[in-house]
C-alpha cells in the first residue's frame, strides 16, 4: 500500500492500484506509517503555508509488513526545476530502533518538487515495527 496526499494535503491511499477512502478492506494488513515531527506533529503533512516557514521537514517511517515498500514524505517545498537539478532537497535518512534481524534497507528513490519518496527492500523481516527510519528533508534557504 502506498500513501499519497490529495490536493488538500489530507492523506489518501492507493491500494493495489485502486483509489479507496480509506482502504478499509486492506487497512491493517499492510501499512507504511509516516508520522511528521517538524514543522507539524502527526500523520498529516505540512501545508504549503506551513512549509514556507521552515527549511526542514522531518518524519518517522514505519513499515509493518515485508510487502510495504514505499513511503512518501510530503514537504510542500514547491522547489523549482533549478533547485531539483542542484540536488535539493537534501535528504538525511537515519535508521532508528533497528532490530538486528530486521534491518529495513531503505533508500531515497525520488526527489520531487513537493515530496521525497523512500523505498525499502522486501526481504524477510524488513517490515517490522522495530525497524524504523527517520527522514529529514532540508531546503537551502537561498534556493527555491
Amino acid at each position: 500500500m502506498k500513501h499519497f496526499f490529495n490536493e488538500t494535503g489530507l492523506p489518501s491511499m492507493i491500494c493495489r492500484g485502486k483509489d479507496y477512502e480509506p482502504c478499509s478492506k486492506l487497512a491493517g494488513l499492510f501499512a507504511v506509517t509516516v508520522t511528521y515531527g517538524n514543522p507539524v506533529a502527526g500523520i498529516t503533512a505540512p501545508t504549503a503555508a506551513q512549509a514556507l516557514n521552515t527549511n526542514r521537514v522531518s518524519a518517522d517511517i514505519i513499515a509493518t509488513a515485508d510487502a510495504d515498500t514505499t513511503a512518501t514524505l510530503v514537504t510542500n517545498f514547491a522547489l523549482s526545476a533549478a533547485s531539483l537539478a542542484a540536488f535539493n532537497p537534501v535528504v538525511i535518512p537515519i535508521p532508528i530502533l533497528q532490530a538486528p534481524a530486521a534491518l529495513s534497507l531503505w533508500a531515497i528513490t525520488s526527489h520531487l518538487t513537493s515530496s521525497v519518496v523512500a523505498t525499502k527492500a522486501t526481504t524477510a523481516s524488513s517490515g517490522n515495527a522495530a525497524a524504523q527510519l527517520r527522514l529529514h528533508a532540508l531546503r537551502h534557504s537561498y534556493l527555491n
